[in-house]
């Protein structure tokens, strides 16, 4: 075959939806444990072919990344010959995704015919069925990828939430694809709102109608509503109705089982927790998330054991001491599973100097900092287990609240930044308990108040930390809403005069030394900046111009044209090189599409799916945060922005905090020698 026909074949390779497209790069997977968890699933759903044929496909893609391209093709052929066998007339549209994959496959093995053959196949396919969801997929094709998704990493657990919601649009009834949307949904919100209006709870109300004898469905929802037991009890009896339910539904199931000790977990109920997750390594014996979970139980003996002591004249030292070697075995045996497990490998460091073996402990905490920063996920958590381990184990209060204001920063789940912020309160509280003039204990209360946006009571601290012989480190005390809006070749002023012409502001512009338009004035009674910044030579303008650095933006918008090419490697590899202002960026950050006319009347989620790898990237680390805009935006365009933007701000609650620019290239790390 000639170069230029290979090309050509190629091309049409990447026209397809399949595992091969789906941006499932090896470095976002830990295959090994993947490949253990898709074993035990497909041992465990013999008899259930719908989820068998999808995790053939999913299998042998795995088998395709380690080089196996033989037994990916075999599993590909098991995953076709199940589909023809259980779904007779329907099997075509069940085998899109698998066809797509085959064709990749024997691309690979530069076998062309068999290729083309594929591609012929899927052609015929797509000619037959009618495409009726909004991107223009088959909702086939979007439960498939959505379980994919689910069962790969939690990275992927959005990206399955947005395949589901867009199936049901065109499936609603569908059960199987309720059910992926509702352990979506419970897999990805964090709510804090009342039951009653909590959009998981709904979908798994509603998944369940459709299915009620879904013991998973019943356990994750029993979960949900244990989680608010304070609200009222009518909840707590119907949790544990529930959990009854589903034991009596599929009381051999592991995943039913894990469910329920996590449910008996969170009651308490620690010893019945264990003896249910010690049946479910029977089972399944690879399970680093089995193991995990019994860590945490023998962890949760441990402490109820150590407050009994201090409360009673008991000696349970012996019983402490078998909760801590059990802790520590499980969380090895989770971190051999899935050496990527950030939160065991954090745990088992922790432990470890609980154990006293100090050494141990740091080599595991220097792992854990690598792992997380090369996951960029959970490094506030990491921060705030070694600033406790700096706290309690080496005596070293100052690194540790050192550790603890940088996880605050570098948080990209509010839970973690709030662990933070509980450590330092207490350590605040008891130094003013000590000695009430105390100037570190000012120093940390005025950090705390000024993240609240309590300006006048900062100063008020801080003004006492300096009477006392602290002298803070320089912060921000600026309560005005700030926003950058970052763009390639202009693109970014149609989102600035946009919000300046019909938002209400009184404009005055100034330009700084970085040549950086900065555009001032009253939205809503409060002052709000705007600065225009060419993503090309954001480093050098910010660089020229401190002030716009410190104190930081609240919002970022990111804005591309939709009229020009700009979703390339080259503006990947720009924003990429905005690493110099911090992990944190990304969690204040909205995508604004401009010339939103471009798309011509069709929705910007078609043009999102067709938009290519770099697109899906950029929305992943913007946590699918965008927004459209004309080039002469509508009232509505613009107030819907202004929304997204007050949302974001409350969201957050503070605003982008950024090291100094010049230690960049020196990449200074607060992680073992404590400099910051």
């Amino acid at each position: 075959m000639s170069s230029s026909h290979q090309e050509a074949l190629k091309t049409r390779l990447f026209q397809l939806e399949c595992h091969f497209t789906w941006s499932l790069n090896e470095e976002n997977i830990d295959l090994t444990n993947l490949l253990n968890r898709l074993e035990e699933q497909i041992e465990l759903e013999l008899g259930k072919e719908r989820r068998v044929v999808r995790s053939y496909n999913l299998f042998a893609y795995v088998k395709y990344l380690f080089g196996d391209l033989e037994d990916a093709l075999i599993n590909l052929l098991k995953s076709e010959k199940l589909a023809k066998l259980h779904y007779e007339k329907n099997y075509e549209k069940v085998l899109i995704v698998n066809y797509g994959n085959l064709a990749w496959l024997h691309y690979h093995k530069e076998n062309y015919t068999e290729c083309e053959k594929y591609l012929r196949v899927l052609e015929a396919i797509e000619q037959k069925l009618s495409l009726e969801s909004p991107s223009g997929l088959h909702p086939e094709v979007l439960r498939e990828k959505g379980w994919s998704f689910l069962k790969i990493s939690s990275k992927f657990y959005n990206g399955a939430k947005e395949c589901f919601r867009e199936a049901l649009e065109v499936e609603p009834d569908d059960s199987d694809l309720n059910a992926g949307y509702a352990i979506a949904l419970y897999r990805t919100n964090s709510e804090k709102t009342s039951t009653v209006n909590s959009q998981t709870v709904s979908q798994l109300r509603r998944a369940i109608q459709l299915n009620p004898h879904d013991a998973v469905l019943l356990v994750l929802l029993s979960i949900k509503l244990s989680a608010n037991t304070k609200e009222k009890l009518t909840e707590s009896h119907e949790s544990l109705r529930l959990v009854e339910m589903a034991l009596k539904i599929d009381p051999d199931n592991p995943h039913v089982i894990r469910y329920v000790a996590t449910f008996c977990r969170q009651q308490g109920a620690l010893d019945a927790a264990i003896k249910l997750l010690e049946r479910t390594l029977l089972s399944t014996p690879n399970s680093a998330f089995i193991h995990h979970q019994l860590a945490l139980c023998y962890k949760g003996k441990k402490k109820i054991l150590e407050n009994e002591r201090k409360q009673s004249d008991e000696d349970y030292t012996g019983e402490i001491e078998e909760c801590l070697t059990r802790c520590i075995f499980h969380l090895e045996k989770a971190v051999s599973l899935k050496s990527s497990f950030v939160i065991a490998k954090t745990e088992l460091a922790f432990q470890y100097g609980q154990a006293r073996d100090i050494v141990k402990a740091e080599v595991l905490f220097q792992e854990a900092f690598g792992l997380a920063e090369k996951q960029n996920e959970h490094v506030a958590k990491v921060h705030h287990s070694f600033g406790l381990f700096q706290q309690y184990f080496k005596r070293d209060e100052s690194l540790a609240i050192r550790h603890f204001m940088e996880g605050f920063r570098l948080q990209r789940e509010p839970s973690e930044g709030k662990l933070c912020i509980d450590s330092l309160s207490r350590i605040a509280r008891s130094r003013a308990h000590v000695n009430p003039n105390d100037g570190k204990a000012f120093d940390i209360k005025g950090y705390l108040h000024e993240i609240k946006g309590e300006k006048e009571k900062a100063l008020e601290c801080y003004e006492k930390a300096l009477k006392y012989g602290v002298y803070p480190e320089e912060r921000p005390h600026n309560t005005d809403t700030r926003i950058w809006s970052m763009s390639l070749r202009g693109a970014g002023k149609i989102a600035g005069n946009a919000l300046l012409g019909k938002a209400g502001f009184d404009e005055r512009v100034s330009c700084g030394d970085g040549g950086l338009k900065i555009l001032e004035g009253i939205i809503s009674g409060k002052v709000v900046r705007i600065v225009d910044i060419d993503l090309s030579t954001a480093e050098k303008s910010l660089k020229c111009e401190k002030s716009v650095l410190h104190p930081g933006p609240h919002v970022v918008l990111l804005v591309f044209s939709l009229q020009r090419d700009q979703f390339t490697e080259d503006t990947k590899n720009i924003l990429e090189g905005l690493e110099f202002l911090g992990g944190r960026l990304w969690m204040h950050a909205i995508v604004v599409f401009t010339c939103g006319e471009a798309l011509c009347g069709a929705f910007i989620e078609e043009f999102i799916l067709k938009g290519g790898p770099m697109l899906e990237w950029l929305l992943e680390k913007c946590n699918n945060r965008y927004h459209v805009l004309d080039s002469k935006p509508s009232d509505s365009q613009v107030s819907t922005l202004v929304e997204k933007i007050h949302g974001l701000i409350s969201e957050q609650g503070i605003h982008l905090v950024i090291s100094e620019i010049s230690e960049r290239h020196s990449e200074v790390s607060l992680r073992m020698s404590g400099v910051s």
